[in-house]
């Protein structure tokens, strides 16, 4: 993929505070008084907001709380809870009680977990596997080291990984440890078949790149050449997705850490295989979903097929497991 390419694609980043600067630039102009270009700056930003799907505008979408039971077939929880590093560390690898009581509280039909590592706190796996009979830990028979774990209250069946190899600039691509992996598998909801895809696609080693470097100034190209590996290994990935997605014709949810943004190129190439974005349907605001080294950026998302409408998104604030937040999404099937 050319480098240019590359540097077109991240035109998506700069969006958010773009928006912002145009928000705030239209106020002081009403301010003043000067209703024209106060006007056609805002009609602009609308426009960006919904050719980038950035801003999600639905003030009055119940919260997950509100929400009754029977108002969705299928709630979603997604939760990049990072290792649970830090929580373990200081509370002695004991089981991860107040995680399991969010989960709890939530009444997620499915909870998806990236960079759950099972080998760290297996208790947890015990005690989430007494909410959840139907999980990858019981159906793979084996831990899954730092990657991920789904729990569903509704039948799994047809369990499938698949690695999808990336570039590094840091490891060995030929260790298929740090390969990037896809999970597929098929929910049994009220007697429907839906196909449900798990995700987490390359990252663009911002992590790493801070460790290496004392001084943001010195670790510049270092984030550069994370940033084009990233974008260039997950168009690679995305196209696979949406490829494998357009042999399956029910219904489909994809869900996990994008490591991109709504409205970026990876996002639309797996949207493209008709799914939407359940924040856009149905959040409302930014919904950032990673906040760490000052960034705040909406990572983790939920897409699904036209047999769905989203009732509900929401991203849970407060928690400490993680640099992410949990992600909450009510769907319920079309045709009700």
């Amino acid at each position: 993929m050319p480098s240019e390419f590359v540097f077109f694609s991240m035109w998506i980043l700069v969006i958010p505070p773009l928006l912002g600067l145009m928000f705030v630039s239209a106020l002081v102009l009403l301010v003043r008084r000067r209703y024209r270009p106060a006007g056609a700056l805002l009609v602009l930003a609308f426009v960006l907001n919904y050719a980038s799907q950035t801003v999600a505008l639905h003030p009055f979408a119940p919260s997950p709380s509100d929400r009754k039971a029977e108002a969705s077939d299928l709630r979603v929880l997604e939760y990049n809870v990072w290792g649970m590093g830090p929580y373990l560390e200081s509370h002695d690898r004991k089981p991860a009680v107040e995680l399991v009581s969010l989960i709890d509280s939530l009444h997620a039909d499915l909870v998806v977990l990236p960079e759950y590592n099972s080998v760290f706190s297996p208790s947890l796996g015990d005690t989430l596997r007494t909410h959840y009979p139907w999980n990858t830990r019981s159906l793979m028979d084996s831990p899954d080291r730092g990657e991920v774990q789904v729990y569903s209250r509704y039948p799994v069946s047809n369990l499938r990984r698949f690695h999808l190899p990336n570039d590094s600039i840091y490891t060995n691509p030929a260790d298929e440890t740090y390969w990037t992996r896809v999970w597929w598998m098929d929910l049994d909801v009220d007697s429907r078949k839906v196909k449900f895809v798990y995700v987490h696609l390359k990252s663009n080693e911002y992590t790493r790149a801070r460790r290496r470097s004392a001084h943001w100034i010195d670790g510049i190209a270092d984030y550069w050449e994370g940033l084009s590996t990233g974008y260039r290994e997950r168009i690679k990935q995305a196209v696979a997705i949406r490829d494998s997605l357009g042999r399956w014709d029910g219904p489909v949810i994809v869900a996990g850490d994008f490591n991109d943004l709504s409205g970026s190129p990876v996002l639309r190439t797996i949207q493209s295989a008709g799914l939407s974005d359940a924040w856009w349907a149905s959040g409302f605001g930014y919904g950032f979903t990673y906040d760490a080294y000052h960034l705040y950026l909406r990572l983790d998302h939920v897409l699904y097929s036209d047999h769905f409408r989203a009732v509900g998104t929401k991203v849970i604030p407060g928690y400490t497991f993680s640099d992410h937040d949990p992600l909450v999404v009510d769907l319920r099937f079309g045709d009700k």
